[in-house]
């Protein structure tokens, strides 16, 4: 549960930071968030996997 809070809060200072960048650094920002995002959801499967088993 501790693990979930921590992808939202990070999301959500992500989205925050893209709404006030400018247009090069906000195309930087989204390639990242992308990837940061891919990554946290590995990590969730990886973290339920080691749960369950």
């Amino acid at each position: 549960m501790c693990f979930e809070t921590t992808i939202v809060k990070a999301v959500t200072v992500f989205e925050l930071n893209l709404i006030q960048t400018k247009p090069i650094e906000k195309a930087i920002l989204q390639f990242l968030y992308i990837e940061f995002a891919y990554l946290a959801i590995y990590l969730y499967r990886f973290w339920l996997y080691k749960t369950a088993s």
